[in-house]
């Protein structure tokens, strides 16, 4: 039989095959409901989607006429998108045993669905098509050799199955017998469950997965006879156009490095760790992926205890493939699999552990667990108890949240992997080798407390699986212990800093849509923060003068909020208080801060200052009016100064100011029904400017807008006023702050004066009427 893809049908039934036998030498089936469900969702979320494809065939723009071309063309179409590659299936042939085809990898797999055909054939009335199609010359395409128990266990089986009778009445089944066969367990209880999945397919839709089973379930068949060294391997796949993936060939070379009596027992080995990442496949088509990020990671190990690794193979392993067929070997790759899963589902393993490992591929990952598996391997072959690696493993998954990982985690993983070549034995207190860059006092101090306090062990390891106080945090247990006012003593109350992380998660994030995310952009937190002390940072000049931010890159928060005395004090008080929310807080603090001469009450009490500067920018003199609102991260012709952002707070008895570039808040106005009120464009209307000119100074142009009768404007009906030179009237520094009256006084005094001018134009009849 050629090497080739094949569905299963074309499989199970072709013409040089009668039977795929299960030798001697293999293993049980050994596949639990748990393995089979894993691939019955896999499958059948595929069929569901076969119905929803729809095809439009057409030839010249026209559809084709011929039914049968367009249902061959849908079928073809329909396979390629949604079939579902069950990975290779090796086997063997002898001449002297024609139509005998002997499996070295495959059987889970094929067992499995030789099962589910059974048990769909069973359901629609139709066993003696089975026979028909799984049955060649009265024997089952699927047999069994493992033991003489399963041999005739799975005869009895289909027999008493196909005539719908009850397998375990018959007086050949020997229930004691069986019962202890792993084969014959596992053989019963997936049938069941197959059985139990098909109760819940509407009775119409069996046909449907029937032929989705049969004919969207691809296989790729090797058989080994055709070539049995691993050059000629690749040869003859390449020769054919046919493409192993890489751990396909690898394999090959691998097993031929063995002893030739350790070669049957390598094939095992692989197929074990086949059958172990196609059961941790998740979204990926097959378990290629999986096994092949393995086989790289392994090469990456092997590079570190060949004292080779470096950060440049670490981001292109150039010749990897070359270096795994030459450097790899079937015993490294056993130790390696064994402190794979050791790290992975050890005693108080966490779910989301194992599934960032098999969905998640990024270099902060790699060094989560690239340094533990180091770590495994290293000391695996002296023994590793099971509290120093729990330690190990929190230490390097607290320390991956890490700011010098997040920045450069590649560089990093190198220094861990450093680390752990100087460790002196697994024990982290033992090996009494503290470096400040990876593990300092603080580290020592609680991986001895973790060592001694189970509570505290479980503390933190809570802590280091929540991600998202961590992506707050970046793994500072010895910030987030400051703000709870602990240290690391037998008696470390535990409570008080789960309390210290619901308060940090009710101040820095917010849930939206039911999950929990970080809100570092909020214009309230900053404000709530800046109630209490002034956390802005030089960022630079603009306007020719020091320009300073309020956070703007959120990963300031940490050294420039959370890691300040001052900032306790807001723990303090939310400690005292069960009932705090963010806005509830910040209302009772904005009735505290009533200094309006601080540059922070205008920041704090009015909404729209830190607003207006997107990205939390502003530029200051020491002079408290002179402050400009940056609306951007550089200069735009949205930034104005502080006075005219707090001016659109206040009104002319009803009249919103409005602003125009950096320093103009304005009015445009009409009168109507003998009252002055706001006119809009393009209406006739009177323009009062009101422009800032540095050290509380004020200018005020007067001028029409839209309309002819700017002679009604001059000297005489104009008091203090100039006219300038593109025909507005100014009255040049009308207005100038006190230094002993706040900003905000001022300007409501300003607005007064603004007031009067107003009433002295109407009066002497200025403002244009109400069109």
């Amino acid at each position: 039989m050629k090497t080739g893809k094949y569905s299963l049908r074309d499989l199970l039934t072709h013409n040089e095959i009668d039977q795929m036998v299960i030798p001697e030498l293999q293993r049980d089936y050994v596949w639990t409901t748990n393995e089979v469900g894993k691939v019955w969702n896999s499958f059948y979320a595929k069929f569901k989607a076969v119905s929803n494809t729809s095809l439009s065939i057409l030839e010249n723009n026209v559809p084709i006429g011929s039914s049968s071309v367009v249902t061959y063309l849908e079928k073809t179409y329909r396979v390629l998108t949604h079939k579902t590659k069950m990975g290779f299936v090796y086997a063997y042939h002898d001449k002297e045993m024609p139509g005998k085809f002997f499996l070295i990898d495959g059987q889970q797999r094929l067992t499995t669905f030789y099962l589910v055909l059974l048990a769909i054939y069973v359901k629609i009335g139709e066993a003696d098509k089975f026979r028909k199609n799984y049955y060649s010359n009265g024997l089952p395409k699927i047999d069994y050799k493992v033991r003489e128990s399963a041999y005739e266990f799975l005869r009895l089986f289909l027999d008493e199955t196909l005539e719908i009778k009850d397998f375990e009445v018959n007086k050949n089944f020997f229930n004691t017998d069986y019962n202890n066969d792993t084969t014959v367990r596992n053989l019963i209880q997936n049938y069941r469950f197959i059985s139990f999945k098909l109760k819940e397919i509407e009775k119409e839709n069996l046909m449907g997965l029937l032929d989705y089973i049969e004919n969207y379930i691809e296989f790729n068949y090797f058989d080994t006879k055709l070539s049995e060294q691993g050059e000629s391997l690749y040869l003859y796949m390449n020769s054919r156009g046919f493409h192993l993936s890489h751990q396909e060939k690898l394999r090959a070379n691998l097993i031929e490095k063995c002893n030739r009596e350790d070669k049957k027992a390598a094939g095992k080995l692989w197929e074990e760790w086949q059958d172990f990442f196609f059961e941790h496949k998740y979204n990926n088509e097959n378990a290629d992926i999986g096994f092949e990020n393995f086989l790289y990671y392994s090469s990456i190990l092997k590079q570190q205890f060949r004292g080779k690794l470096s950060k440049e193979i670490l981001e292109d392993f150039k010749e990897l493939k070359e270096f795994q067929i030459q450097y790899l070997d079937i015993e490294f790759l056993k130790r390696s699999f064994f402190s794979l899963k050791a790290i992975l589902f050890w005693v108080d393993g966490e779910k989301i552990y194992v599934d960032d490992y098999f969905s998640k591929g990024d270099k902060k990952h790699l060094f989560r667990y690239l340094t533990v598996w180091y770590y495994h391997l290293k000391f695996s072959i002296t023994g590793i108890a099971d509290d120093d690696l729990n330690q190990f493993r929190l230490f390097t998954l607290n320390f991956s949240h890490s700011r010098e990982v997040q920045n450069e985690p590649t560089a990093w993983l190198i220094e861990q992997l450093r680390y752990i070549d100087q460790l002196q034995s697994s024990s982290l207190i033992e090996s009494v080798f503290v470096d400040d860059k990876i593990f300092d006092q603080h580290d020592f101090d609680k991986i001895g407390l973790i060592g001694k306090n189970k509570s505290f062990y479980h503390f933190i390891h809570h802590l280091c699986f929540d991600y998202k106080i961590q992506e707050l945090l970046e793994g500072r247990t010895d910030i987030l212990f400051k703000l709870a006012d602990l240290t690391l003593v037998d008696n470390f109350d535990n409570c008080k800093s789960l309390k210290v992380i619901e308060i940090l998660k009710e101040i820095f994030f917010v849930v939206n849509e039911g999950e929990l995310n970080l809100n570092l952009r909020s214009k309230l937190l900053r404000k709530y923060v800046l109630s209490y002390f002034d956390y802005g940072d030089h960022s630079g000049y603009s306007y020719g003068r020091m320009k300073i931010n309020l956070i703007s890159d959120n990963r300031s928060w940490l050294n420039r909020v959370i890691n300040k005395d001052r900032f306790k004090t807001i723990i303090d008080e939310w400690l005292s208080n069960e009932n705090y929310t963010l806005s509830n807080q910040f209302k009772q603090r904005k009735e505290l801060f009533k200094d309006e001469f601080d540059w922070r009450y205008y920041f704090v009490n009015y909404k729209n200052v830190l607003e207006h500067t997107n990205e939390n920018y502003f530029v200051g003199n020491g002079e408290l009016a002179d402050t400009i609102l940056m609306n951007k991260t550089k200069q735009s012709t949205l930034d104005c100064y502080l006075p005219i952002c707090l001016l659109k707070n206040l009104d002319l008895d009803g009249i919103k100011f409005k602003q125009h570039l950096l320093e103009t808040a304005y009015l445009d106005l009409v009168v109507a029904e003998n009252e002055v009120v706001e006119a809009f464009w393009p209406k006739p209307r009177l323009g009062l400017d009101l422009i800032y000119k540095t050290k509380g100074q004020w200018h005020l142009d007067v001028f029409y807008k839209d309309c002819e009768i700017d002679s009604m404007l001059n000297g005489s009906t104009l008091v203090g006023f100039e006219l300038q030179e593109n025909g507005r009237w100014r009255n040049k520094f009308f207005f100038k702050h006190s230094d002993r009256i706040s900003l905000k006084e001022s300007l409501t005094t300003l607005v007064s004066v603004v007031r009067k001018i107003v009433t002295e134009l109407k009066v002497n009849g200025l403002i244009p009427t109400k069109v």
